[in-house]
C-alpha cells in the first residue's frame, strides 16, 4: 500500500531532517492480506518499500483488540485497510459481480470505526487509511461517528485511495504530495517526535545512573521517605519529574517546520497559553489535591487558589478530609475592559496594579482573574465537598510559584510613611492645603 514512504525519503522537494524525525519509529500496518504471496499482493509491495527505507513494520493480519492497542502507544504511523473479507475471497467476489452485502459491510465499517477510535485514545500518531472502496462513503462514515472534520489534519486521519500509490504521472505522485504537505502543515507531530526522542533518552540517562549507584533505588528511597513521614509517591515522583528535566538534551529543532507567516487568531492563542499554564479538570487526578488547584463553590463567582504545599495536602494514614487544610485566596473575574485597560500593557503584559493583588490570564476558558492577598481563607477537603465545590484545574509552575512568592512578600512587609507629594512637585502657594490642591489637579505619577 505504501510505498510513498520509501519515495518521500528519496524526495528532494522534502526535507530528509523531517523524515527521519517525524517519521521514525515503528509503524503499524493492519491489513487482512499482510501475510499473502499473491503476485499483485499490493500490501505487500507496501511492507517491502516501507521495510527497505528501514521503518521497522509491525503487521497485524486482524484488527487487534483493546488489550493488544493498549501497547501501541509510540508507534509512529498506522496503516489501516478499510475492508477485512476474512470469510470470502473478495477477488473472486468482484469478478462474479457480488457483494458482502449491507449487514455485513456495515458490522465491518463499526469495528474499523471502534478500533480508531481505541488507537486515538492511546497514542498521538497519523493514521493513513488506504481502501479500494469509495473514499467519499468512508470519509462520510467518520464524520458521522465525530472522527472527519473540515479541517482534514486536526484529527490525524487521512483516507486515500490504494490506486492513488500506483499511478505515477509526469508531475507527480498524489499519494508523495498529500503526504507531504500534511506533514508540511502538521508541525505538532514533528515537535511531537523530536519531543519524544528527547525525553527518551533522558529517561534512559536517569534509570541508568540510578541503577548504576543501587540497583533497588526504588525500594531504598521509598523506604527513606516513608520513615520521614513524607508521602513516597509525590516524593519519587517530583525526583523523576526534577532530574529527567535537567538530563534533556537541547531538541535543536528546526526553524524552518516550525515558522509561519499566517494571521494570529486571538481566541485560539489564548486557549494554547492558558492550557500551557492551566491544566484543566479533565486531566488532573480526581483524589489528588495539591498547590496551584483552583476551586469554585456551588454558583458563586468568586474562586479559590490554593497555595499551600503539596505535602501538607495529601491525606495519610487514613487521614479524614476534616484533617486536611487547605491555605486559599480569594479571587474574582474581571471584565475584558478592565484587563485592556487597566492590567495590560502592549510592552510590558500584565501590571499588577498592586502590591496586595495579583492578576493570571487567561485562565477559565481565557478570562483573567484578580486574587487579593488580604483574602485569605483556610478550608478543609471536608468544607469544600460540603458546600458544592468544584475544582476547575490547576496552574503549573512558574505561575503558581510567583504567585507564592509575591504572597510571602506581602505577608511579611513592613509598613512605609507615604512620601508627601510636595516633595515631589511644585505648589503654587495659595489658601488651599498643598495636599487638597495637588489631589484637586489629580497630578499623574510619572
Amino acid at each position: 500500500m505504501i510505498r510513498f514512504f520509501r519515495e518521500l525519503i528519496l524526495s528532494s522537494n522534502f526535507p530528509n531532517k523531517m523524515i527521519s524525525e517525524a517519521l521514525s519509529g515503528i509503524g503499524v500496518v493492519i491489513d487482512d492480506e499482510v501475510f499473502g504471496e499473491e503476485p499483485e499482493n499490493r500490501i505487500r509491495e507496501i511492507v517491502s518499500a516501507l521495510e527497505k527505507a528501514k521503518v521497522p513494520v509491525l503487521k497485524f493480519a486482524e484488527r487487534p483488540d483493546e488489550q493488544t492497542v493498549a501497547n501501541l502507544r509510540d508507534v509512529c504511523f498506522l496503516i489501516l485497510d478499510w475492508k477485512f473479507d476474512k470469510n470470502a475471497n473478495q477477488r473472486e467476489l468482484d469478478e462474479s459481480g457480488l457483494t458482502l452485502g449491507d449487514e455485513l459491510q456495515g458490522d465491518d465499517d463499526q469495528k474499523n470505526i471502534e478500533l480508531i477510535k481505541h488507537i486515538r485514545l492511546q497514542c498521538f500518531a497519523p493514521i493513513f487509511i488506504f481502501s479500494n472502496e469509495h473514499i467519499d462513503d468512508i470519509r462520510r462514515k467518520l464524520t458521522a461517528e465525530g472522527l472527519k472534520f473540515e479541517n482534514e489534519e486536526r484529527d490525524l486521519i487521512f483516507v486515500l485511495s490504494k490506486s492513488d500509490f500506483r499511478d505515477r504521472t509526469a508531475v507527480g505522485n498524489p499519494v508523495i504530495d498529500t503526504i507531504v504537505g500534511w506533514v508540511k502543515r502538521n508541525p505538532a507531530i514533528y515537535l511531537f517526535e523530536v519531543w519524544k526522542k528527547s525525553m527518551s533518552i533522558s529517561q534512559s540517562a536517569l534509570f541508568r545512573d540510578l541503577y548504576d549507584q543501587a540497583p533497588s533505588w526504588p525500594k531504598v528511597l521509598w523506604s527513606a521517605y516513608k520513615s520521614d513521614s513524607i508521602d513516597p509517591n509525590l516524593a519519587i515522583t517530583e525526583l523523576m519529574h526534577k532530574n529527567i528535566r535537567a538530563r534533556l538534551p537541547r531538541m535543536g529543532l528546526d526553524e524552518n517546520l516550525l515558522e509561519g507567516n499566517g494571521a494570529v487568531d486571538k481566541t485560539a492563542l489564548r486557549r494554547l497559553v492558558e492550557f500551557s499554564m492551566f491544566i484543566p479538570e479533565s486531566s488532573l487526578t480526581a483524589d489528588e489535591i495539591g498547590t496551584g488547584d483552583i476551586f469554585r463553590i456551588g454558583e458563586r463567582k468568586k474562586i479559590f487558589l490554593n497555595i499551600r504545599c503539596d505535602c501538607d495536602t495529601i491525606q495519610r494514614g487514613g487521614s479524614h478530609e476534616a484533617h486536611v487544610q487547605l491555605y486559599c485566596l480569594e479571587g474574582e473575574t474581571i471584565s475584558e475592559k478592565e484587563l485592556t485597560e487597566e492590567r495590560f500593557h502592549r510592552k510590558w503584559g500584565l501590571q499588577n496594579v498592586r502590591d496586595n493583588e495579583h492578576t493570571i490570564f487567561p485562565v477559565l476558558n481565557g478570562r483573567a482573574v484578580v486574587l487579593k492577598f488580604s483574602d485569605i481563607h483556610q478550608k478543609t477537603l471536608a468544607d469544600l465537598k460540603a458546600n458544592n465545590w468544584t475544582r476547575l484545574g490547576r496552574l503549573t509552575p512558574p505561575i503558581i510559584t510567583q504567585i507564592r512568592q509575591r504572597f510571602s512578600l506581602w505577608l511579611q512587609r513592613d509598613g512605609l510613611a507615604k512620601i508627601p507629594v510636595e516633595a515631589v512637585f511644585d505648589v503654587p502657594n495659595t489658601a488651599i492645603p498643598l495636599s487638597q490642591e495637588v489631589s484637586a489637579k489629580k497630578v499623574p505619577v510619572k
